[in-house]
């Protein structure tokens, strides 16, 4: 199960992973730090640790004093995590600390983060006309799918990054007919304070790239946005915001596509394509971003045609700024993982700068520690037909089948002050565990540091968020969310637990359902902790928030 026959050195330090402001500001009439959550898991290393928590702490989050104190009503369902931003002046409504939603009906939200008073939006943009066409009800439960990735949000210019799906209009041919639908994506470029639009925004999104695989004609393969969806949270890196796409449902013609553009001015700078001989490869990744060491890419690709020249499915793969692949890790039985639905692009990858690995996982439940200076290729050796482990690869430092069922929620990295390093999972049949790490790699035999009692209930999975006040002893929280299928089809159940410990449960929402019931769980979407609440996207139209109840 476990492979690991060397171990990893010291990579390379992302100068900066974890954004943030760090004036003061005056909230509710308290004066707190500021803390701002600009990105899908609080960094461009993706690590879902919010290490600025310095209210909430195991020994306040209980049934007596926490739980739900108040929603804020939206219009779809909420893919795309909230964002945060403190200290924000809003015009003609004062300083605020402002949370960010963006729905699967394409509107996007701010609204005031701590008044339970202020329901209203400060402000809201639609941009009409969502997306409904060939998409998978499984999948897509409300049947829209306007907004999934999350924004980015660029304080120097004080701007939110979105793309939107549309359904398209036909074209007027004649007086009785018109043209299908044409199907688009948008990018949009919102000022944070007014939800005005920006650099010329929207601009549409296409494209195209050299190859003769799926949908190609004379060479070229258009970019079809009526076959793909985007999922992952944006990148923005260096000045260039990075939007990756997967497919509806692994249709046909489908691909994997990053395009990159220019977030001064919205032009778009590269396209690339995953698989252009073939197909498929999808960067969909559960939600999780494109993560970065601050210089670098690094993405997870689905199911799809692998050459090790131009087509990576089932890989992780490492990109320059320019978007050319320096480096990748397949698996080595990438061929059953793609004949039978099990793709290691399930997960996003996380960066950890401590030590330069790369960590992700895939549907099996496997867990990859990679070296972000060798990645390790690929050393096929493994049938299509026989579910057989990766344990040829001599250039992967440890691989780990770390719970029953798939990795749809990307691991966390965190260095414990009183544990060390830890990485946690939740795959979906299984519970929440926290491993040690010893040098880099999980220590043998496979055993879980600590685990709590909350057994998946399967797909969609769960998701998980880890918030903490720094280095300081005993304020580390794990936060979990997974479906309640003993309540209904699709309720949600919020968990917290002692990071260091998870048998230690916290708190549930399910300890009151009166006071602190969870709507319909929102897929792939983690919790956002902030200023001493917890923001939760639910399917249930309206956003849920946790705090402190006195």
């Amino acid at each position: 199960m476990v492979k690991r026959p060397l171990l990893l050195g010291i990579g390379i330090i992302a100068a900066t992973v974890i954004l943030q402001r760090t004036s003061v500001f005056i909230a509710s009439q308290t004066t707190i730090t500021a803390i701002n959550v600009l990105t899908n898991r609080d960094d461009i290393s993706r690590s879902n640790v919010y290490a600025q928590e310095s209210i909430l702490k195991p020994s306040n989050v209980t049934p007596s004093t926490f739980g739900r104190l108040f929603t804020r009503a939206v219009q779809g369902d909420i893919y795309a995590q909230p964002l945060y931003v403190s200290g924000l002046v809003i015009p003609g409504k004062g300083t605020r600390n402002v949370v960010f939603v963006a729905t699967a009906h394409n509107v996007v939200y701010a609204f005031d983060a701590d008044d339970p008073a202020q329901s209203a939006p400060l402000w809201m943009v639609s941009f009409g006309d969502p997306f409904t066409a060939n998409l998978s009800p499984n999948d897509i439960w409300d049947g829209e799918d306007g907004v999934l990735g999350t924004p980015v949000i660029d304080l120097d210019s004080d701007t939110l990054y979105v793309v939107a799906h549309h359904n398209g209009g036909g074209v007027i041919m004649d007086s009785e007919a018109s043209a299908p639908p044409v199907p688009y994506h948008d990018l949009h470029a919102l000022d944070i304070a007014t939800g005005a639009e920006k650099f010329g925004g929207p601009v549409r999104i296409e494209g195209s790239s050299s190859g003769s695989g799926w949908g190609s004609a004379n060479g070229v393969i258009p970019f079809d946005s009526n076959k793909h969806l985007q999922r992952p949270g944006l990148l923005l890196l260096n000045g260039a915001l990075y939007i990756a796409f997967g497919s509806t449902h692994d249709d046909y013609p489908s691909h994997g596509w990053i395009f990159a553009y220019n977030a001064h001015n919205l032009s778009k700078n590269i396209v690339w394509n995953v698989t252009p001989t073939v197909g498929m490869g999808g960067i969909w990744q559960s939600g999780a971003g494109i993560a970065s060491d601050g210089k670098d890419l690094f993405v997870s690709t689905g199911n799809g045609s692998y050459d090790g020249r131009t087509d990576f499915g089932d890989s992780v793969l490492k990109l320059n700024p320019s978007l050319v692949v320096l480096d990748w890790f397949t698996p080595s039985n990438q061929c059953y993982l793609n004949e039978y639905d099990r793709d290691m692009g399930s997960t996003g990858p996380v960066f950890v700068p401590e030590t330069g690995q790369v960590i992700a996982g895939n549907k099996q439940g496997d867990l990859y520690i990679l070296d972000e200076t060798n990645l390790g290729k690929y050393a096929p050796n493994q049938p299509c037909d026989i579910a057989s482990d990766p344990d040829d690869n001599p250039q992967i430092p440890e691989w780990a089948e770390v719970g029953n069922g798939a990795m749809f929620d990307t691991p966390i990295y965190w260095n414990s002050p009183q544990l060390g390093p830890l990485i946690f999972t939740w795959t979906s049949k299984d519970t929440p565990k926290s491993f040690s790490l010893d040098g880099g790699l999980i220590p043998l035999p496979l055993t879980p540091l600590s685990a709590g009692v909350a057994l998946s209930n399967g797909t969609p999975g769960d998701t998980l968020a880890l918030s903490t006040n720094g280095s300081l002893p005993g304020t580390a929280i794990l936060w979990g969310s997974q479906v309640a299928k003993t309540l209904c089809a699709h309720c949600g159940v919020l968990y917290a637990w002692d990071a260091n410990d998870l048998s230690k449960q916290l708190w549930s929402s399910e300890m009151n359902t009166t006071r602190d019931s969870y709507g319909n769980v929102s897929k792939f979407n983690s919790p956002t902790i902030a200023n001493g609440k917890v923001y939760v996207g639910t399917f249930s139209n309206r956003l849920d928030v946790y705090g402190l109840l006195n």
